[in-house]
């Protein structure tokens, strides 16, 4: 129903497409933030319930595969 309802709205030629519902202009987009490198907190707990692991890495099963041609 949804859809439908949507598919039955009339664009014209001057809609622009737009990836987002809000427009985001310079003048009120906010600034990036600067990366920062923060350890998780939780990843010695999250370690700790995995079957095996490696060097603080989870170790898993090859995955199978057929060579391309």
């Amino acid at each position: 129903l949804a859809i439908a309802e949507l598919e039955s709205i009339e664009f014209g030629p001057s809609t622009r497409i737009t990836s987002h519902g809000v427009p985001y202009l310079p003048g009120i987009r906010p600034e990036l933030r600067p990366d920062e490198v923060r350890p998780a907190r939780e990843a010695d707990d999250i370690l700790a319930q995995a079957p095996e692991t490696e060097d603080r890495y989870l170790v898993v099963p090859d995955t199978p595969h057929t060579e391309l041609e």
